[in-house]
């Protein structure tokens, strides 16, 4: 009964992905300005923060929230998932699918914004025409 009720406090403490998809995109970047926070106080201290602290090493939201998902949550949901039947498990299924579908739109759409810039640097490196690093 012990070892249920932990994993009941710690799914509700990382169990954003089970809600609707706005309200999950609110606590994903909720906890990712904290990170950031201790990792800048970590910063001030002489410290070297954890790379998901780091503003300058962390990956984007989209990639972090997709390996939370798939490394932290989705391993601690799966005992709790048979716990609760398919019916039971049914709706939060649906939101964690739902947040699943968002970061993968999202995380495409980060990949394609960054070979845009690595685009326009190449660009500009190899002296190109259209160029936002020298004036036309």
């Amino acid at each position: 009964k012990l070892k249920l009720e932990c994993h009941l406090i710690h799914l509700a403490d990382i169990g954003h992905p089970f809600r609707p998809r706005e309200l999950h995109k609110q606590w994903s970047l909720l906890v990712q300005d904290e990170f950031f926070a201790q990792g800048d106080q970590e910063k001030k201290l002489g410290f070297t923060p954890a790379p998901l602290c780091d503003r300058s090493k962390a990956p984007a939201l989209a990639k972090s929230q997709q390996g939370f998902i798939n490394f932290v949550l989705v391993p601690a949901w799966r005992p709790m998932s048979q716990v609760l039947g398919r019916i039971g498990a049914e709706r939060f299924e649906s939101y964690l699918n739902d947040s699943q579908a968002m970061w993968e739109e999202m995380a495409a759409e980060e990949a394609d914004k960054e070979a845009a810039e690595k685009g326009a640097a190449t660009k500009c490196a190899l002296g190109g025409v259209a160029s936002p690093c020298r004036a036309m």
